[in-house]
């Protein structure tokens, strides 16, 4: 691939393929410059993001994140990124804000219900956590990881289901 230094889009898809091909640091490098070309780019905030992400740097993932919300506030997938982030590092109320949004704006998010479910279930909120367990099964009957979590909540309710 030829870059164009000075194009945006160059740079976003190079930074792209950087982290897919698991260089992060480049792909940071790269998306960072895309981002100094527009800062109003939710594309490259985004994917800086997943960047951020892929390199373990949470708190910076969740900066990029937040940033493309306020750029572009019906994207169900830095909702859902975020919500990832902050449950991974505890913080499970914002995970839970983060994941309802993300399946408010994407009702048919199989991951993000089950991500919602599990947040829930940290917080001790059993019976909405098996609402979107629930919801996760059915959209993706496949999903063994979403079966065990509704048989875990079913569990911590005293029912069993042999679904």
């Amino acid at each position: 691939m030829r870059l164009n230094p000075s194009s945006q889009a160059d740079r976003i898809s190079l930074g792209i393929a950087l982290n897919r091909g698991g260089k992060t640091d480049d792909s940071i490098e790269e998306l960072a410059e895309a981002i100094k070309i527009d800062p109003r780019s939710a594309e490259a905030h985004y994917n800086l993001g997943l960047a951020y992400a892929a390199a373990a740097r949470p708190g910076e993932a969740e900066t990029q994140f937040a940033e493309t919300i306020r750029l572009q506030p019906d994207n169900h997938e830095a909702h859902y990124n975020l919500g990832t982030s902050l449950a991974g590092r505890g913080k499970m109320s914002e995970a839970v804000a983060s994941f309802e949004k993300a399946v408010q704006l994407k009702p048919d998010y199989a991951n993000a219900h089950n991500n919602l479910g599990s947040a829930l279930a940290n917080l001790g909120r059993i019976e909405e956590a098996v609402v979107h367990f629930s919801e996760a099964v059915r959209l993706t009957p496949d999903s063994e990881e979403a079966r065990r979590n509704l048989q875990y909540a079913f569990t911590l309710q005293g029912k069993v289901d042999k679904r």
